[in-house]
């Protein structure tokens, strides 16, 4: 965790809620990084359950409309500071909400086999996955 107190400015501070700290300064010195601070990060992440909600009774194309907009006002705020490694794990992060959000829309098993199926996955690879078998064919 960063504290303001921990904040070093490069040139981040003041300007945007990022923060170095003190173990972090050569590194930030060598490649120019900055790290977010954890309430922001929390945000984000908020607005993103909010939007990808499992139980909130829109479809998925307003859904993927109203992460767009998020995505494209919150990256491009903190696309001035170079925390590209943030927002990859960031990325894995919402996809992983996005798949279950599909996963929870396709409740039975026929119907997860066979959207599988339409995105191209193997027969066998689908029920396995759908029936909860291991790649040895164990469950």
């Amino acid at each position: 965790m960063i504290s303001p107190a921990q904040a070093v400015d490069y040139g981040c501070a003041g300007k945007f809620p990022v923060a170095l700290t003190d173990r972090s300064r050569h590194a930030a010195e060598v490649s120019g990084g900055c790290q977010l601070f954890p309430k922001n990060s929390k945000k984000f992440k908020d607005r993103v359950r909010e939007i990808t909600g499992r139980n909130r009774g829109v479809s998925m194309s307003d859904c993927f409309t109203e992460l767009r907009r998020y995505f494209q006002g919150w990256v491009g705020y903190f696309s001035l500071v170079p925390i590209k490694t943030y927002f990859v794990v960031l990325d894995q992060w919402v996809r992983r909400r996005i798949r279950s959000c599909y996963w929870k829309q396709w409740r039975r098993v026929r119907t997860r086999i066979q959207n599988l199926l339409k995105l191209g996955v193997r027969n066998d690879e689908a029920k396995a996955v759908t029936h909860g078998i291991s790649s040895n064919g164990r469950p």
